[in-house]
């Protein structure tokens, strides 16, 4: 295999370590928001109502909406870790 070669599939496998640590910290994020807000809902709506008026269902839903958002974020982390993966299984 000549240098060329050997440089790009590092940088391929340098990619593919940087999506799933993106995807292990977005996890741990998301769990951790989750339990924020499980455990100090309250705290966090009387929180949110000094600055904007929201009713307690608004909050729910825009907590949760961001949460969906966050998530799906991490999760779009794995395809092309996957993709890449699938690419380098040939070449090594």
């Amino acid at each position: 295999m000549d240098n060329e070669s050997k440089i790009t599939i590092f940088k391929w496998e340098s990619t593919a370590q940087v999506l799933i640590r993106c995807f292990w910290i977005g996890a741990a994020f998301n769990v951790l928001w989750a339990l924020c807000f499980l455990t100090l809902r309250d705290w966090q709506y009387e929180f949110v109502q000094n600055y904007i008026s929201l009713t307690r269902d608004g909050f729910d839903l825009l907590w949760l909406s961001w949460i969906s958002v966050w998530k799906f974020g991490t999760l779009a982390c794995l395809v092309p870790y996957f993709a890449i993966l699938h690419m380098l299984g040939g070449k090594q």
